[in-house]
């Protein structure tokens, strides 16, 4: 058998961004899924990637809007918008971030929130 390397498509090559034009929205999702406590729907927290465009933020894979307000469960609503140069070492702030690599660090940033909510519930406190 022969194994023979792919060829790069236009849509294999992670695309690029730049690091000024990139936004990390804090949201919270009010979510409408009963989780036996009673206590009704739960808050959640969760980070996004975001251009701005004409004063609204969208998600930068999706190109979905992300709303400051909304009057739905399950949708994203806008807290906190900070630049990604805040989170950014200085020597890279004017410089180009892979897809991959902006996705690694939502990941991040997202999967601390879900740990520190694990530990709440198994310690009882939600």
């Amino acid at each position: 058998m022969l194994f023979a390397k792919k060829n790069k498509t236009g849509s294999d090559v992670p695309k690029k961004y730049h690091i000024e034009e990139v936004y990390v929205l804090k949201t919270y999702i009010v979510s409408d899924i009963n989780d036996g406590t009673g206590a009704g729907p739960r808050c959640i927290t969760c980070y996004f990637l975001a251009k701005k465009e004409e004063e609204k933020y969208f998600e930068l894979f999706s190109n979905v809007e992300i709303k400051k307000e909304s009057s739905y469960f399950n949708e994203p609503v806008i807290e906190e918008v900070k630049p990604l140069t805040d989170y950014i070492n200085d020597k890279y702030k004017r410089r180009t971030m892979e897809s991959k690599l902006l996705f690694d660090f939502l990941l991040n940033l997202n999967m601390e929130n879900i740990m520190e909510l694990i530990i709440d519930i198994e310690k009882g406190e939600l």
